[in-house]
C-alpha cells in the first residue's frame, strides 16, 4: 500500500465560531514527507447534527 498521498501529520488550529451566522471555522495544516506543509480553512455548519463540513478554502 502506497502512502504518498497520505499526510504524515494533520493539525487543527484554534476554532472560531460565529453563532449568529451558524458557522465555525479552523485552519487545518497537513504535514508531508520532506517537511512540506499545506494549510486550508475548513468551515462547518453549527446547526447540523452531527456537525457537517460546509466548505473548504485552500487559498492558493
Amino acid at each position: 500500500m502506497s502512502t504518498q498521498n497520505t499526510p504524515r501529520t494533520i493539525t487543527v488550529g484554534t476554532v472560531t465560531t460565529a453563532q449568529s451566522a451558524g458557522v465555525g471555522w479552523a485552519t487545518v495544516t497537513t504535514g508531508w514527507g520532506g517537511g512540506a506543509t499545506r494549510g486550508f480553512t475548513a468551515y462547518v455548519g453549527l446547526e447540523s447534527h452531527p456537525i457537517t463540513l460546509q466548505d473548504v478554502d485552500c487559498g492558493q
